[in-house]
């Protein structure tokens, strides 16, 4: 059975663009190249406007491969760190 899974009305995801103290994160497996899917980013600032898929996948997003977060113990770890480094750039 496959969900068409849509990113208005899915997991909410809010990025406060004004807090240079936090790095917002979120792993999701259903994450897309092309679009979040599953993840409904908004902005603190402007909650009604979705943020762009190509900006978030850059340095907030991750698509969680399963199969490799099993079988690479530092496979999180590894993730945020290539996060840290384009959010910092």
């Amino acid at each position: 059975l496959q969900c068409d899974n849509k990113a208005r009305g899915g997991k909410l995801f809010i990025i406060d663009p004004g807090d240079q103290t936090t790095h917002h994160t979120f792993f999701d497996d259903n994450i897309r190249y092309t679009e979040a899917k599953i993840v409904d980013a908004r902005s603190k600032v402007q909650p009604r406007k979705q943020l762009n898929i190509y900006w978030l996948l850059q340095a907030h997003l991750v698509r969680a491969e399963p199969l490799e977060a099993i079988m690479e113990p530092d496979y999180f770890i590894a993730q945020v760190e290539a996060l840290e480094e384009a959010y910092s750039r």
